[in-house]
């Protein structure tokens, strides 16, 4: 193995760059950290790396003065600069100085640091390679513990003596005869992140979690980590004094790292303390009711237990599944948009159980599923834009304002669909039925060339083409009559004055309106209540 030292004094470099890929499986391992020149000297006379990673710009003893240090006492010792992109003037200084390669630190990915390690360790000479018996050791104790953890978690009763007893002779940090938090931390939006495809393999991300969390919370923590699952991990951190504080700067140094080297989002939960072995299991639950609190919030963020209920969930009659139903049947998508905004503004405000929530929209994609399927087309042509499909959506998104914004580019995209399995010549007729239908519930507002062709993003005169071609009339002509005809029906069914008709179908001007009513119909709408009033 390769020996590595890594030297900054920023700590969340350090972790980061330690974290960054698994050591071993490419023939090295990092043997010490230093934050300053002067402490990476003492290390490195202890241990004796290979190559040292590290900044130029630290007090006391800069990256400067320890590869010059270096280079009389340890001339087969290799540097590679971490650097800054504004430190070319540095960056060029050392490499006279004899350092081997640079990258930059904030930015370095796993490929290409890999890449110059495989070259500077080339013009290394040999040395006798550590045994790698311990490092098989450390991985079959890991692998264990993990997987006692989660037996545990399990909640069999018969088994937890046996495991409890196989946990101590593994020598955690966990001391359970004393008090102790249990610590969750979960990657958010895990399953949909994970076909983005950029980022580490699964093995190699829990590896770098773990880590990464090791690093940071056993700097002021009695803590140990295990992995729960690919997205979770448990940690157990023993309670003292300050320890709730330690808890939170802990977390919050790891959502800088997690974010800053991986681009992920993480939240965590907190227990209540408990004291014994089967607290793991209670404490556990209650940070899995902790975390789907956090539902309506943001991520990034780590909560403290405390019991919540959560309102019973009472829809108006105009969110009912079965409204939704209808509209699809007339594939009135407009308005289908419209159920949806309003229907995930109410669960928004009354804040309902999200199991709740999942299980309305459930009902509400399998109804999306029996229309397509009617059509022959694949529910899996619908997804939102970051790939999800509409059967998994429900499950994937463990935000609500995710859930919101995925919900409503899923029934645009269902639209979108419909529209492009319609045959050529009826193509623009789902189109334009959202258009009428919209004109025909807002009759009593201004309604324009204008605003129809920027609904269907068309320019205004191919929009009045597509129309006169598709109906016959014009779009204007069309509102028109449609403004009459609901004139018709109020002058035969309400004693609303004429002007208050007139307004109630998007005309000001009374005469106007009476002028327009007697063009169309041969009688003015005195007239035409006169004859009402005759027949009876």
């Amino acid at each position: 193995m390769k020996k590595i030292m890594i030297v900054d004094d920023e700590t969340l470099v350090r972790i980061g760059i330690k974290s960054l890929i698994v050591w071993e499986d490419y023939g090295y391992t990092v043997v010490a950290d230093a934050q300053n020149g002067e402490e990476a000297w003492e290390k490195i006379r202890e241990c004796r790396p290979n190559i040292v990673l590290t900044d130029l710009k630290m007090s006391p003893g800069d990256g400067f003065e320890l590869m010059e240090k270096c280079r009389t006492a340890y001339p087969d010792i290799r540097f590679i600069v971490l650097s800054n992109y504004n430190d070319f003037e540095n960056v060029r200084q050392a490499m006279k100085q004899g350092a081997s390669d640079y990258i930059f630190k904030l930015t370095v990915k796993a490929d290409e640091l890999l890449k110059i390690l495989e070259e500077v360790s080339g013009k290394l000479p040999d040395r006798e390679e550590k045994n790698s018996s311990e490092q098989h050791s450390s991985e079959n104790r890991t692998a264990i513990k993990n997987s006692l953890i989660r037996q545990a978690l399990s909640g069999e009763p018969v088994l937890l003596s046996n495991i409890q007893e196989r946990l101590n002779r593994l020598s955690l940090e966990t001391d359970f005869s004393k008090t102790y938090f249990v610590i969750s931390v979960r990657i958010d939006n895990y399953r949909v992140i994970r076909r983005r495809g950029d980022f580490l393999e699964t093995d190699l991300l829990v590896f770098a979690m773990i880590n990464m969390m090791e690093e940071i919370f056993k700097q002021d923590l009695k803590a140990e980590v295990f992995h729960e699952s690919d997205s979770r991990f448990l940690i157990l951190a023993t309670d003292q004094t300050g320890a709730r504080d330690a808890v939170e700067k802990a977390f919050s140094i790891l959502i800088q790292s997690v974010k800053q080297y991986y681009g992920l989002e993480i939240s965590g939960a907190v227990s209540r303390t408990g004291r014994g072995f089967g607290w793991l299991k209670t404490g556990w639950d209650q940070n899995n009711l902790t975390l789907e609190q956090r539902f309506y919030s943001e991520s990034g963020k780590i909560s403290w237990y405390r019991e919540k209920e959560w309102k019973k969930m009472h829809l108006p009659d105009q969110l009912r599944t079965v409204v939704f139903g209808n509209l699809l049947e007339r594939m009135e998508f407009l308005q289908i948009e419209s159920y949806l905004k309003e229907l995930l503004d109410h669960m928004e405000r009354m804040e309902y159980a999200p199991g709740e929530v999942r299980k309305k929209f459930s009902r509400l994609h399998s109804l999306m599923v029996i229309y397509l399927e009617r059509h022959e087309i694949r529910s899996a042509e619908i997804c939102d834009s970051r790939g999800v499909e509409l059967d998994t959506t429900v499950e994937e998104y463990d935000f609500f304002e995710d859930l919101k914004r995925s919900e409503l580019e899923m029934i645009r995209a269902y639209a979108q669909v419909f529209q492009s399995k319609e045959p050529e010549s009826g193509k623009y007729g789902q189109q334009l039925k959202q258009v009428k239908a919209y004109a025909e519930m807002n009759l009593e507002k201004e309604l324009s060339v204008a605003q129809a062709a920027s609904m269907l993003n068309m320019s205004e005169s191919h929009f009045s083409h597509i129309f006169k071609s598709e109906e016959g009339v014009s779009y204007m002509e069309y509102i028109n009559a449609c403004r009459m005809q609901k004139a018709t029906v109020l002058l035969e069914n309400t004693d609303l004055m004429i002007s208050e008709i007139a307004e109630k179908v998007g005309i000001e001007n009374p005469n106007y309106f009476s002028a327009q009513y007697k063009k169309r119909t041969g009688k003015s709408p005195s007239e035409f209540r006169r004859m009402l009033e005759n027949r009876k």
